[in-house]
């Protein structure tokens, strides 16, 4: 196995684990397969670091976030607003915290106190600034490093890359792939993506439909795009998923007093455990069962827990009726499992006069080139994790005031 940038061959003394998301973002899905340190070092100095001050507005706002490597909570830009004059201003944000409004105290000659900023100030949203090249090249890099996780020759995208060098010495590394931002095409994708509570997440899909080979990636639940690895894909059929969750597992043991045969199950099917009905043992075995929960989860069971037949009837007020049947049809199984060969990869379209079915990443690249407005759905995602995000620091804030 060689590193995919300089060539290097790898080996014990020069291989890296470097992780398919990046680990700043709570990424824990490492490979051992794609680089040496030395390139793995200048990946992080050119890409990395620039692609994750993007997402530092959730970065500072959940300090719970798990990772494997320890770093200082970053600042970040948003607005809020100054409830002595009602205006809204620009601010900076660490920690969920405002730290500074150099216009708020333009304007009223002041300088604000820390108690000021927390009892005056209401935090109203955060700045993602996703049109740059930072964000282009870190989202490609986590479908590249996916890609090859699952062992997709690297020939196939190799082209992607490109590598910097002078006097056989790598210098520089960037990407460069179509990329295509995701929106819902039927109301069950909408419903599953902005009717369901919230949860935060990291979720890869890589699939390949004829000669397309695709990656779509969503980050934190929110950010959402198809990575276009190449359309003159030859190979097999091809379909991996991934799906981490992002915050930190409470592994604190509820206090629990089943009394009857009742509860025993209700508890073990909460806990994907045998019942016991020796009371102590099974007991140890809900411990154990917390204590080994994992981040990971099979992607199709855990979306599937978020969806069903029956949670459809509640969008049918206010969506055409027939849709939704034929959605739900195409997307859940009998059993109200999603169908992995089509979420996300397909949506059904229904018209008066024909049914079709449509290829998602072509289909919205076509939107998109069109000039299609994207940012409604962007501004709902983004809205509901900012209410998420406000929502957690609530909770820690009095959690630590009642302690």
């Amino acid at each position: 196995m060689n590193c995919i940038y300089c060539g290097e061959q790898l080996n014990e003394e020069n291989n890296s684990k470097e992780h398919v998301i990046q680990n700043a973002l709570g990424g824990l899905l490492e490979s051992t397969n794609i680089c040496c340190d030395k390139c793995n070092n200048l990946v992080e100095k050119h890409i990395d670091n620039e692609f994750c001050k993007i997402f530092s507005p959730i970065l500072t706002s959940l300090p719970s976030i798990k990772k494997t490597n320890k770093s200082a909570l970053p600042t970040c830009i948003g607005q809020a607003k100054y409830k002595v004059d009602g205006e809204i201003y620009r601010v900076t944000i660490k920690g969920g915290k405002i730290v500074d409004c150099i216009d708020a105290k333009r304007e009223h000659r002041k300088n604000f106190t820390k108690n000021e900023y927390k009892d005056d100030f209401e935090i109203l949203t955060y700045n993602f600034d996703l049109e740059n090249e930072s964000f282009r090249n870190g989202l490609t890099k986590i479908a590249v490093n996916y890609a090859l996780h699952n062992n997709i020759p690297i020939e196939q995208i190799k082209k992607l890359i490109k590598v910097q060098q002078q006097d056989k010495e790598v210098k520089n590394i960037s990407f460069n792939a179509p990329i295509v931002p995701f929106i819902p095409l039927n109301s069950l994708d909408a419903f599953l993506e902005l009717g369901t509570t919230i949860e935060l997440y990291h979720n890869l899909i890589l699939f390949s439909y004829k000669n397309f080979l695709v990656c779509f990636i969503d980050l934190f639940n929110t950010f959402q795009h198809y990575v276009i690895l190449s359309n003159e894909w030859s190979g097999k059929s091809i379909h991996h998923s991934y799906l981490q969750l992002i915050e930190k597992i409470d592994r604190s043991v509820p206090m629990h007093k089943p009394t009857d045969i009742k509860d025993i199950h209700i508890l073990a099917n909460m806990y994907n455990i045998e019942p016991n009905y020796d009371i102590e043992n099974f007991l140890k075995d809900i411990k154990i069962a917390i204590q080994k929960k994992s981040y990971e989860k099979d992607m199709i069971n855990y979306l599937s827990n978020r969806i069903s037949r029956r949670d459809c009837s509640k969008i049918i007020d206010t969506q055409n009726f027939k849709e939704i049947v034929m959605s739900t049809r195409f997307y859940l199984d009998e059993d109200d499992v999603l169908i992995k060969e089509h979420y996300k990869i397909f949506s059904p379209l229904l018209c008066e006069s024909t049914k079709s079915i449509l290829f998602y990443p072509v289909c919205l690249s076509k939107l998109f080139d069109r000039g299609y407005d994207f940012k409604q759905y962007t501004f709902k995602k983004f809205k509901r994790l900012t209410s998420h995000l406000n929502e957690n620091l609530s909770k820690t804030a009095n959690n630590h005031n009642d302690g």
